[in-house]
């Protein structure tokens, strides 16, 4: 067993549930953006009945507090793929939702702030992304539906980032497929029907392919950059299988990003598409 977050994800020192609210503390800097990011996930998520993402009940900007709405009874993505192997339909759902989010995810001029990549990377023209897209900030509530939260970017892609390449986000989540797991030696089984299941549920809600060789590019830098910044959460000791996890996992990511080089994609029927 080789993993990092597990039950323990969640525990933040930052979010506190005060009665039907969470009060999250953030950098002042970047509080706006994220408030704003929220309202709008929020309410695209109303529009187009594919997922969820907190009401912003007040925030503080001066003080970096913003005040969320609590949704109950909430499981991260991570916790459901641990209880539930037989999980490509939900992967196809979450692709399809990742899709919206890019597509129309609408943010105005002056949020639009470009996230840091190398420069190796293609150049993509820029959606809306969520920029920390991973198996802990997609959840599940109570009737299955998918709630997406956390709104601000990870740090190593420019914390406040707002658009940026669609590939950085299904990277972040691939990546957290295997990484973020309590297991990583199941998931790394498990890994490609699942990967492939988010893929096509991308594919499906956007009408185009990707560039499944520019996405294994994403996906090898990424874990590269990521392995290298300590986990939000957990102290020095609780980080060492976190970074043993992104070490091992990248040879799992370095083959599939070869076979995804070659053309050698094999379409996966889900659950969902049989429906």
């Amino acid at each position: 067993m080789l993993g990092f977050f597990g039950p323990r994800y969640g525990r933040s020192p930052a979010v506190m549930l005060s009665g039907n609210l969470v009060r999250k503390r953030t950098d002042p800097s970047l509080c706006e953006t994220e408030a704003q990011m929220t309202r709008l996930a929020h309410a695209l998520g109303l529009d187009t009945g594919a997922f969820r993402s907190p009401w912003v009940l007040r925030s503080d900007l001066s003080a970096g507090i913003i005040e969320l709405e609590h949704l109950p009874e909430l499981r991260t993505i991570g916790q459901v793929i641990r209880e539930q192997e037989d999980c490509l339909e939900l992967m196809y759902r979450v692709g399809g939702v990742l899709a919206i989010i890019h597509g129309h995810l609408d943010v105005p001029p002056a949020f639009r702030r470009p996230v840091r990549l190398p420069c190796h990377l293609p150049r993509h023209p820029a959606a809306a992304i969520h920029g920390d897209f991973n198996t802990m900030n997609v959840c599940c509530d109570a009737s299955g539906a998918i709630v997406v939260l956390d709104w601000a970017c990870a740090k190593p892609f420019g914390a406040g980032s707002t658009i940026g390449p669609r590939y950085l986000d299904l990277a972040t989540f691939l990546r957290s497929l295997a990484v973020h797991q309590a297991s990583l030696l199941c998931a790394m089984r498990h890994y490609r029907d699942r990967a492939m299941a988010l893929i096509e549920g991308y594919h499906g809600q956007w009408g185009r392919s990707l560039d499944l060789s520019v996405l294994g590019q994403f996906l090898l830098a990424v874990n590269s950059i990521l392995r290298r910044h300590p986990a939000s959460c957990g102290d020095l000791w609780q980080n060492v299988p976190y970074h043993l996890a992104g070490i091992v996992a990248h040879r799992l990511f370095a083959g599939i990003a070869r076979s995804w080089q070659k053309g050698g994609r094999q379409r996966l029927h889900t659950k969902a598409e049989a429906a």
